[in-house]
């Protein structure tokens, strides 16, 4: 990407972080770091592009996380949470305005789709993996531990909307984080209790 391109997502989503994407334009963008128009209209040229170009730089950076290799304890989990509390806030519109984005772009939405699937997918994997290491007990019943990915999605991914709509500043990434231990807790092990508690002195 050169940097032309690179400065005008930049600024963009530095605007629609500020401003609610519907409230920012290209000429907006455009004055904003001195260029034409038709300069910017030279790299997206609808607001739509611009959108999909943002949003692909999005994937790219969360695909680019280095996943660890070998055992992994319930810190790296906290230390996922922490790393998309932080993504979140880079990119604060997309997460603010996220069902008017999926329904204004149907590309987009197609994209977004297939990411969550994955997403949830890789927190299924996850909690299997923790009750193999013994962490987790075996699963209740048939369908608990989905129900208990999709709920801990659902915290991740619309905290900040409700901050907004609350108009809560203390509702911060520290809350989310407990919510979302508080929904895990109940099925830890002896194992997971020790470490869970050595997580937190931490």
């Amino acid at each position: 990407m050169n940097k032309t391109k690179r400065k005008i997502i930049e600024t963009a989503v530095q605007l629609m972080n500020k401003n609610g994407f519907s409230n920012v334009s290209l000429k907006q963008i455009a004055d904003e770091i001195s260029i034409s128009p038709g300069n910017l209209t030279y790299h997206f040229k609808l607001k739509s592009d611009l959108i999909e170009g943002i949003h692909q730089q999005m994937v790219e950076e969360m695909e680019g996380v280095i996943r660890p290799m070998g055992m992994v304890d319930l810190g790296h989990f906290q230390k996922s949470l922490l790393y998309t509390f932080q993504f979140q806030e880079r990119y604060r519109f997309f997460f603010l305005d996220l069902v008017e984005i999926v329904r204004s772009y149907p590309k987009i939405g197609e994209r977004h789709d297939i990411i969550t699937t994955k997403r949830m997918n890789e927190g299924r994997a996850l909690i299997n993996y923790y009750i193999g290491g013994g962490w987790l007990i075996l699963e209740p019943e048939a369908g608990r531990y989905d129900i208990i990915v999709q709920q801990i999605w659902l915290m991740n991914t619309f905290w900040l909307g409700l901050q907004a709509v609350k108009k809560d500043q203390n509702y911060t990434q520290k809350i989310v984080l407990e919510m979302i231990w508080t929904t895990l807790k109940p099925y830890f092990t002896e194992k997971g209790q020790a470490d869970f508690l050595v997580l937190k002195q931490q």
